[in-house]
């Protein structure tokens, strides 16, 4: 039973004990039973029953406050305690529906305004610029060869080569402009309020200097890093939204058509490249089943000797539309389509088979080149294609060199090292293209398995430059202290090939000798110059 009920009942007898007794007492007469003193000794006892029920039933009141108390204060802890958790319950709450609303309009990567984001802010500017009639300037920025560094130094580094990126160009404009992450190697900045185009043109000319300046990446390597920017200008240019982010687009494309690194104000005739470039897109998916790509052949000549010493094969691309596409026009879209690994193993596989057919007919070419793209060299497919053509051919593999650029060679060493020497294991020769035009570096001169160094045209073109000769001395005393062949692209005049000549250039190969051509004419011209002085004689 409760403890409560059993101090009830207690507490109940001993009243009832007690109240008897004092009524025996105060009703006792002389004819009753019991004593007097017994009545009083009653009294008494019931009135100690009555002080020990009072001390008693005070020490449970007091020791069912204590409890009470006890149980308060426990509960008011415990209530302390689900608010502090409901508190920081909502605290975390409110930081996850921020972090969704930050996520729903910011670049998880680089943290700078995301496309929604930047077309609510195009919105606000389209407005405020046709209500106080100012201008403003939409960019279109994308960076140069990013696939190629982004392969190369593997994801992360190009991550962050993307967040520097985007901390340049936020840096460089004003508090009251805008630039956003619209995905890839894409930015787009806001220019707003500007008074003429000329204040735009500065303001990118800003943006341009601030990210050719080269950063860090670690500790030890420096990169440099080119963007090609497209602008459009309201109102000159659109009056909406959609129609100024597009030839921003097409701007910035024009950009890089005309050599990348630059930035291109929108211009109505734009329109026609961007309609060609649709064009080209469409006509590439079915151009290599079409056949109608081919080859043509540039031949390389001994500057000591006159002769033949290899030709470098060519691409070029007829189409019944466009006609003739210059390769510069081509291999932008090829690789940035991804058809540049098909066409690059057709450009390797005909060349080989058009060697052992010149070999066959009695024809002594010496080697055939390859210009191996940095996309392409980046595929896990480059050595099975080789090993593969070579095999399938019949052509011996010391008569085939593949030509990679400079920039390929100088990120990711290991691995570029690794697949060269695969490469090298197939007994093909390898000549580092375009020397000097991008990052050279003598370290992996020495570190990969090249056989041939080759100038760039842009070095030979500018022999009249002081500071340009220096470097081409530089560079050909640098190859043969590393037991590298250097061959002199684009020579076109008598002066380029005297020069080179006398600094100990090994070959050569330009229009002064022979533009490209195609396998009958060069064949022509094989049969032509038959003897060995013949060449060096006749532009002599």
């Amino acid at each position: 039973m409760d403890r409560k009920i059993w101090n009830n009942v207690l507490s109940g007898l001993i009243l009832f004990y007690s109240l008897g007794s004092m009524a025996a007492m105060l009703l006792w007469s002389p004819n009753w039973p019991i004593s007097q003193d017994l009545t009083t000794a009653l009294l008494i006892s019931s009135l100690v029953c009555l002080i020990v029920l009072y001390v008693y039933n005070h020490y449970v009141i007091r020791k069912e406050r204590q409890n009470w108390l006890k149980q308060t204060r426990h509960l008011e802890e415990e209530v302390g305690i689900r608010s502090e958790q409901l508190q920081e319950k909502n605290a975390q709450l409110k930081t996850f529906m921020e972090d969704i609303h930050h996520l729903g309009y910011y670049d998880a990567l680089t943290d700078l305004p995301n496309r929604r984001l930047f077309m609510r802010h195009l919105t606000k500017a389209l407005e405020s610029a046709r209500y106080q009639g100012r201008m403003f300037a939409v960019l279109f920025v994308d960076l140069d060869n990013f696939k190629v560094l982004n392969d190369n130094l593997g994801h992360n580094l190009g991550d962050l080569v993307l967040k520097k990126v985007g901390e340049k160009i936020s840096t460089t404009i004003r508090p009251m402009d805008i630039v956003s992450r619209h995905g890839g190697d894409e930015f787009m900045v806001l220019l707003n309020e500007i008074a003429t185009i000329d204040e735009a043109k500065q303001m990118i000319d800003s943006i341009h200097k601030s990210i050719r300046e080269p950063f860090l990446l670690g500790t030890d390597m420096e990169i440099f890093v080119e963007v090609s920017i497209g602008v459009a200008i309201y109102p000159r240019h659109g009056d909406n939204i959609e129609n100024l982010i597009k030839y921003a687009d097409i701007a910035m494309y024009e950009a890089k058509n005309q050599g990348k690194n630059q930035s291109i104000v929108y211009t109505v005739e734009m329109h026609k490249y961007y309609a060609r470039r649709m064009t080209l897109d469409n006509e590439l998916r079915s151009a290599l089943k079409n056949d109608e790509f081919s080859l043509y052949y540039q031949p390389q000549v001994s500057i000591k000797t006159g002769e033949i010493v290899g030709v470098e094969a060519l691409v070029r691309w007829h189409n019944h539309i466009l006609g003739a596409v210059n390769p510069s026009e081509l291999i932008p879209i090829v690789e940035e389509n991804g058809q540049i690994i098909q066409l690059g193993e057709w450009v390797i596989s005909t060349a080989c088979r058009q060697l052992k057919a010149w070999h066959d007919e009695g024809y002594h070419i010496p080697k055939i080149a390859v210009n191996v793209s940095p996309v392409q060299f980046n595929s896990e497919k480059l050595v099975s294609c080789v090993q593969r053509v070579l095999r399938d051919t019949g052509l011996a593999a010391p008569y085939l060199e593949l030509e990679i650029t400079e920039g390929v060679a100088i990120f990711n060493q290991r691995s570029v090292s690794n697949k060269l020497m695969a490469l090298k294991r197939l007994g093909i020769q390898l000549a580092l293209d375009d020397f000097g035009t991008g990052y050279s570096c003598l370290a992996y001169l020495s570190q990969y398995p090249v056989d041939t160094l080759k100038i760039d045209q842009r070095f030979i073109r500018n022999l009249q430059d002081r500071d340009n000769r220096m470097l081409v001395d530089t560079m050909i005393t640098m190859a043969h202290n590393f037991d590298l062949k250097v061959v002199a692209e684009g020579v076109s005049t008598i002066e380029q090939y005297n020069y080179i000549r006398d600094k100990g250039c090994d070959e050569m190969q330009g229009y002064l000798i022979s533009e490209p051509l195609n396998s009958n004419n060069l064949i022509r011209l094989v049969e032509m110059y038959s003897q060995k002085t013949t060449y060096i004689q006749s532009i002599s």
